[in-house]
């Protein structure tokens, strides 16, 4: 039998899993970030600034897009199956 309540509970479980790992990846990207944005070009001397830091943040919003895209597939599996993770 499918048992809503049950599942609900699963499903919260999943969700508070699903917001720790985006809440790791966010802080990863951070560190990460920051270490891009201290690299020194070479041949110039200089911080590498303006490009690392577009390309940096560009990364984060691709990851962040794909975690949230993979919490909602895996909560929309577990919904309409009934699977426990």
């Amino acid at each position: 039998m499918f048992n809503l309540s049950e599942n609900l509970i699963y499903l919260k479980d999943l969700s508070i899993a699903s917001l720790v790992f985006a809440l790791l990846v966010v802080l990863m990207f951070i560190i990460f970030l920051g270490v891009r944005y201290t690299q020194y070009n070479k041949d110039t001397k200089k911080l590498m600034k303006d490009k690392l830091v577009r390309r940096a943040i560009r990364d984060l919003y691709v990851t962040l897009a794909l975690v949230i895209l993979s919490s909602f597939t895996l909560l929309l599996i577990q919904f309409k199956f009934g699977i426990v993770w």
